[in-house]
């Protein structure tokens, strides 16, 4: 049976040197004389109350217990003599209750969580259940949410509603320990499998600030392989007349004084050269006015025929309605508009998309202008700011405090109401890109870009830390001048986490706020999405993209390092073989007769079993030159040999009299060169219009690759 429960302590530590987990057992054999300590007795009967609550106790705090008067269960029975010091020392912690409980009874998974609900407080979630569980039908809904908390922190596995009347063996408690002051969130990563269909970055209008405007182009063209859509938000709903009645168009603002200098402009000229999707950012800046004036139908007809004329004037691929307002007074007209958009942008091919706040309830969902339902029936796509909990608005306005940007927890619970309410396909998690700069002493804030966040902890020295392990998020202190700071941001493990929960959500796609405020690692991450591979190097539009992805997902091409490919560097022989091995399975064979392949080389096996399958063969009798590049014609000879050795159809062949350079090809490999392009492996390099074989030129990692692709694919 799958295993359906866990165990969560929140425990204080001592400072000092503990026993590691392995060496657990033994240490209680030598320090814990009662055999119930020992958890190779009787390892697979349940535990009772008493023996868990002793067992917790003791393997998380190494504690003996506590003296005093021993308290009685709900049948007014006293615990055993051994089990009666832990008893003491957890009611004393004030973690049980022990008038509800029954020390005999057998300890199940529903008896742990109330034993959770007394120990801490370190779950804040409203009291709406949002998984369900088998066997739950007497558990408080402070025990309810904190089952959800144990599954948002992939300490509880989550299957087809586990079942919480299941009783934990004896065995299973060590396992389950985590001895820390707190649960740490855990976020399970997988290896991608598949790229994400969109990557959002957001273009900020950058108003008259002309420094800031060159700053912002050059680095959307800089970071514009890491995403597939850009939003450009320039776009206005008006309270007065401007180009329009109803819509302030400043995509054209010329801040340099001539249309071809603008810096938004040549951005979008840069997205139609590079396949990027164009979308204009339609905004209110929480203007409640704006909408009233919607109210009539016929203003609102023509807003979005304003849109409209926006989206044609130049030649944008939709619209990206972002109207942030408090409170749900608008809530059915925002939906009248996104309704209408919708029908208007679809009517034209186009696509739309909505920036959403987050909710975790449909409580909380009612409480804003975001309906949910609105964006499952009309819109493409939904970013969903999960990331802006603390802010430096609501700081500068006194509604909130200091904080982290972000919440682990709070990101799960929203993206799995979201993926509910609206569809995972359709969703794209927002991350941040930015910072926020707390001025404690003068009480204002500010969002910095993260290269001011690394330039102030360079200049200040100061130490990164967390807030605390469920936030996840980073953040350090300093002073200057007589004022203490606090600056929040996203850490790089944070963003990693972020960009797990989105994988195993299934989402649509990821959306950075904003570029110009890069961070490195979110763009890494950005360009994942994209590619669902984890090179700076590979982007989504080029031609090598899938053969690269293929390679990876197959385990049978390893980047030069853990962030890059390196497409264009030529391939080695020692590589070529080593990828063929590992599609056979990395078969153990002996070891290779050349003199220059060492036995710990990481090829040493590939090598010896291509030479002995007669796949290749030597530069030499006692050399194999595993350094060597390989050119093309080699490659298709390895192919053609490595096809043969499997039984595979050799008689395919192509003439190769259209090719120029085809006398270039020598003898040995004709025959494997006139079946690889008879089979469509080899399609030739195409310049200036004409297809050459290019046979002595070495073949790159990328042709390699997509060469790979063909043949393993049609193999």
């Amino acid at each position: 049976m799958k295993r359906f429960f866990a165990v969560l302590l929140c425990v204080c530590l001592l400072a000092g040197c503990l026993p590691t987990a392995q060496a657990a057992s033994q240490y209680f054999y030598e320090q814990f004389t009662d055999w119930h300590f020992d958890l190779t007795k009787e390892p697979d009967r349940a535990m009772t109350q008493e023996e868990f609550l002793a067992l917790t106790l003791a393997y998380s705090y190494w504690d003996k217990g506590a003296s005093g008067e021993t308290p009685r269960d709900a049948q007014g029975n006293l615990p055993s003599a051994w089990a009666a010091p832990y008893i003491r020392g957890e009611a004393v912690k004030g973690t049980i209750d022990p008038s509800g409980m029954d020390y005999d009874a057998p300890a199940t998974l529903a008896f742990i969580m109330e034993f959770i609900a007394h120990s801490k407080g370190i779950y804040s979630y409203d009291a709406v259940n949002l998984y369900e569980f088998r066997g739950a039908q007497g558990l408080s809904a402070e025990q309810r949410l904190t089952l959800c908390a144990a599954v948002d922190y992939g300490i509880l596995a989550y299957g087809e509603a586990p079942d919480v009347s299941v009783t934990v063996p004896r065995r299973a408690l060590e396992a389950y320990l985590i001895p820390d002051w707190t649960v740490r969130p855990t976020v399970q990563t997988r290896q991608i499998s598949r790229g994400y269909r969109y990557s959002v970055a957001y273009y900020e209008d950058c108003y008259d600030d002309e420094a800031l405007a060159v700053h912002q182009l050059a680095a959307f063209k800089r970071s514009s392989g890491c995403f597939n859509v850009a939003v450009f938000d320039s776009i206005y709903l008006m309270r007065e007349k401007t180009t329009m009645q109803l819509v302030g168009d400043q995509l054209d603002h010329c801040i340099y004084g001539t249309d071809a200098e603008n810096p938004q402009l040549e951005a979008i000229r840069h997205c139609k050269e590079q396949g990027i999707l164009a979308l204009g950012g339609v905004l209110n800046y929480y203007q409640d006015d704006v909408l009233k004036r919607l109210e009539d139908e016929r203003m609102m007809d023509l807003a979005v025929d304003e849109l409209m004329q926006v989206v044609e004037k130049y030649g944008l691929d939709g619209l990206n309605l972002n109207i942030e307002l408090t409170g749900n007074a608008y809530r059915a007209l925002y939906g009248r508009l996104i309704a209408k958009t919708a029908d208007a942008l679809h009517q034209r091919g186009k696509l739309l998309m909505l920036s959403y706040g987050a909710a975790m309830t449909g409580q909380e969902e009612a409480r804003t202008i975001y309906d949910y339902s609105a964006a499952r029936q009309y819109a493409d796509l939904v970013a969903l700011t999960t990331y802006d909990i603390c802010n430096a608005r609501d700081y500068n306005n006194g509604i909130s405090g200091r904080g982290g940007l972000s919440y682990l927890l709070y990101h799960s619970r929203c993206l799995r109401y979201a993926a509910a309410r609206i569809g995972a396909e359709k969703l794209l998690l927002g991350m941040a890109s930015y910072g926020v700069l707390y001025n404690e002493t003068d009480h204002t804030a500010e969002n910095i870009s993260y290269d001011t966040v690394q330039a102030l902890l360079a200049q200040t020295g100061a130490t990164v830390r967390k807030t605390d392990e469920a936030w996840d998020d980073a953040y350090f202190t300093y002073s200057e001048g007589g004022k203490n700071y606090y600056v929040a941001f996203e850490s790089e493990e944070g963003l990693q986490h972020r960009q797990a929960l989105a994988l195993n959500y299934g989402l649509g796609g990821v959306a950075c706020f904003y570029v110009g405020s890069e961070c490195e690692s979110l763009f890494r991450l950005m360009k994942k999405s994209c590619t669902g591979l984890p090179y700076y190097d590979v982007s989504a539009r080029d031609w090598f993209c899938p053969g690269i992805r293929f390679t990876f997902e197959n385990s049978l091409m390893n980047g030069t390092s853990r962030t890059t490919f390196e497409p264009d560097t030529t391939m080695t022989r020692a590589m070529l073989v080593t990828v063929l091995w590992r599609y056979e399975g990395s078969p153990n064979v002996g070891a290779s007769s050349f003199s220059d392949v060492p036995n710990g080389a990481y090829y040493a096996k590939a090598v010896a079993w291509a030479a002995e399958r007669g796949v290749v063969n030597g530069v030499s009798p006692d050399k194999f030159d595993p350094d060597g590049n390989v050119t093309r014609q080699q490659m298709a000879a390895i192919l053609y040999r490595y096809a043969g050795t499997r039984g595979e159809d050799l008689s395919p062949s192509a003439a190769l009299g259209d090719f120029p350079d085809a006398a270039q090809v020598q003898a040995y490999a004709r025959a494997p060169m006139q079946w690889c392009v008879a089979l469509g492996y080899i399609g030739g390099d195409r310049i200036d219009g004409v297809n050459y074989l290019a046979p002595t030129g070495f073949a790159t990692r990328a042709q390699v690759a997509t060469i790979l692709m063909r043949y393993l694919q049609k193999s």
